[in-house]
C-alpha cells in the first residue's frame, strides 16, 4: 500500500497499526489501534479506501468508543478522524467513503454510518428511516438482513446510494427454517450485477455447545439479483466457496473464481475440547457460473479434510491451485479448471494457522466478557503430510499467499514478518 508494508502487530494486550519499508523491515511508523466492537470471531485485517488505509483508533476514557481514521499508509499521518462511535460491523468502503455500523452511545441502537472522506463526518445514513432496527450487514455490495424475526417473516434487502434499493423475503431464496442466525457467507459479483451466497439451518446443541450432525444436503444456496432482488438460481446441499476454505482470485478479473463444495458424513463438536471431528467424510467440488448456478466442472475428492474444516485457510499450492487434502494420497485441485494433481513427494507449501490473541477492552456477549479476538492467519512451511519442512515453496505460491512488492514478498509467520526474493509474474 503506497510501497508499505502495512499490517496489526499485538503487544501486551494492545493492538497496533504499523507501516514497514518492505526492502529491510524497518518499522516505519506505528498507530494504536483497535478491533471495536464486532463479533469476536471475525478477524482484524487491514483495511484501504483508494490509496489509503483506514482503521479505528480507541478513544481515551472508554475503549468500547473508537475513532474512524484514514491515513496515509507511508507515514501514518492521520487523513480523517471521525467522532467517536461504538462500532459493531467491518470497515468496507462504499464509493470514496468508508460505511460501517455503529452507535453514538452505549444506550442506542447500531445504525448504518457513512465516514465522508471530504469533511470527516461519520453521519448516519439518510436512508436509515427505512432500514428497521436491528438491520445487519451481511455481505459486499449493500445486503442486508433486515433483522426481522418471527412471526413476522425475515427479510433480505439491498442498500446503495442511500436508498433502499428492494426488499425479499428470506424464503424467496432459501428454505424455510434457514436463517443468517445460524451463519451465512455472501460474495457480490458487481461486474454481474448479481449477489451469491449461503445461510444455514439450526443444529440442536447441548448445554455445553456440543453437538453431532450431517453435513450432507446442509447448505443451500442462491444467487440474487442487485438489480431488482429476483432470485436467479436455487442449489439445495452446495456450500459456496467450501466454508471459506476456497477464496481464490481470478488472475483476469481479480475477483473470486466461483467453486462450491458438496459435503457427505458426519461431523461432531466437543463443546469441552472446541475441537470438530469428521467420520465417513466425502467432497464433492465444482465449479459453476455465477449467472446461472449451473456446474461447469466436478472433482470427486474424497475425505478432503483441508476442505471441510477451513478455520485456519487454505492451503495454497499455485497461482490458482490449493491442497485439497494432505497424507498418503495428496491432491491438488486447480479451481480455475478443475484439473486434478498430485504433487510431488518433496513439495512444500505454506499452511496457514488462524491467530488468536487477548484485547485488553473486552465484549460482554450473554453476559460473559470475551476477550478473545482474531486476527488474519499467520504461515508457515508444510510438506505434503501437512508436517513442518524448511524448503521455501515456489515463487508462484509464496506470490499467492503473501503481500508483494516487485520482487519482495512480505509473509506472516509465528516467529514475525519474512521477507522473500521471488519471481513476479
Amino acid at each position: 500500500m503506497g510501497g508499505v508494508a502495512v499490517a496489526y502487530l499485538v503487544e501486551a494486550k494492545e493492538l497496533y497499526l504499523i507501516g514497514m519499508d518492505p526492502k529491510t523491515g524497518k518499522e516505519l511508523w506505528r498507530q494504536l489501534a483497535s478491533p471495536g466492537q464486532i463479533t469476536p470471531g471475525i478477524p482484524v485485517t487491514v483495511q484501504d479506501v483508494g490509496d489509503k488505509v483506514v482503521y479505528m483508533r480507541p478513544e481515551r476514557g472508554d475503549p468500547r468508543f473508537t475513532r474512524l481514521v484514514i491515513a496515509d499508509p507511508k507515514t501514518g499521518a492521520d487523513i480523517v478522524v471521525s467522532g467517536p462511535a461504538i462500532v459493531s460491523s467491518s470497515l468496507s468502503s462504499c464509493g470514496a467513503d468508508v460505511c460501517t455500523t455503529a452507535r453514538r452511545s452505549v444506550n442506542a441502537r447500531g445504525t448504518l454510518h457513512r465516514l465522508r472522506v471530504a469533511d470527516g463526518k461519520l453521519a448516519e445514513e439518510p436512508a436509515q428511516a427505512a432500514i428497521p432496527a436491528g438491520a445487519r450487514s451481511i455481505g459486499d455490495g449493500g445486503l442486508l438482513d433486515l433483522g426481522i424475526r418471527s412471526p413476522q417473516r425475515e427479510e433480505f434487502a439491498l442498500f446503495s446510494d442511500n436508498k433502499v434499493r428492494w426488499r425479499i423475503p428470506v424464503t424467496d431464496a432459501f428454505p424455510p427454517g434457514y436463517s443468517t442466525d445460524y451463519g451465512w457467507r455472501f460474495h457480490h459479483y458487481e461486474s454481474q450485477k448479481l449477489i451469491v451466497g449461503n445461510i444455514y439451518p439450526d443444529v440442536k446443541r447441548a448445554p455445553d455447545s456440543s453437538f453431532t450432525r450431517q453435513l450432507e444436503g446442509r447448505a443451500a444456496a442462491a444467487g440474487i439479483s442487485t438489480v431488482d432482488g429476483s432470485v436467479l438460481w436455487k442449489e439445495p446441499g452446495a456450500d459456496l466457496f467450501c466454508r471459506g476454505a476456497i477464496d481464490v482470485e481470478d488472475p483476469a478479473t481479480e475477483d473470486l473464481i466461483p467453486v462450491r463444495c458438496r459435503y457427505r458424513g458426519i461431523e461432531t463438536y466437543d463443546g469441552k475440547t472446541r475441537q470438530v471431528s469428521h467420520r465417513d467424510l466425502s467432497v464433492t467440488v465444482e465449479g459453476f457460473s455465477p449467472t446461472t448456478g449451473k456446474t461447469t466442472w466436478t472433482v470427486d475428492a474424497g475425505p478432503a479434510d483441508l476442505l471441510v474444516e477451513p478455520g485456519n485457510g487454505q492451503v495454497t499450492a499455485g497461482r490458482t491451485t490449493v491442497m485439497a487434502r494432505f497424507g498418503a494420497e495428496p491432491l491438488a485441485i486447480d479451481i480455475a479448471t478443475g484439473k486434478t494433481t498430485v504433487p510431488a513427494s518433496d513439495a512444500t507449501f505454506w499452511c496457514p494457522r488462524k491467530v488468536e490473541f487477548k484485547y485488553r477492552v473486552p465484549m460482554r456477549i450473554l453476559g460473559d466478557l470475551i476477550y478473545d479476538r482474531y486476527g488474519e492467519a499467520i504461515t508457515s512451511i508444510c510438506d505434503t503430510k501437512g508436517e513442518p519442512a524448511t524448503q521455501p515453496p515456489p515463487s508462484s505460491v509464496t506470490r499467492s499467499v503473501g503481500t508483494n512488492f516487485d520482487d519482495i514478498t512480505i509473509v506472516a509467520t509465528k516467529e514475525g514478518f519474512t521477507a522473500y526474493r521471488t519471481e513476479p509474474a
